[in-house]
């Protein structure tokens, strides 16, 4: 899981998993404007893309599941 006040630049999601973020939902809606400085609160939903090995290597170190899937 992302933690609270980390940012994307400090995950490490593409350097751990291959994958790379395109857009973050939260409350205030969809952008694909991706700002690696902003502060996850833990109520986002991240739009990745990669590979099925990656989405995979996602889904595992960040202890999540996909919501949906794009083949």
């Amino acid at each position: 899981m992302l933690s609270e006040n980390s940012t994307l630049a400090e995950s490490g999601i593409y350097e751990t998993t291959g994958c790379r973020v395109i857009a973050v939902t939260d409350d205030s809606g969809f952008s694909s404007t991706i700002d690696p400085q902003r502060e996850f609160t833990g109520d986002e939903r991240l739009v990745v893309v990669g590979t099925d090995e990656a989405v995979h290597q996602f889904e595992k170190r960040f202890d999540v599941s996909s919501t949906e899937a794009v083949s």
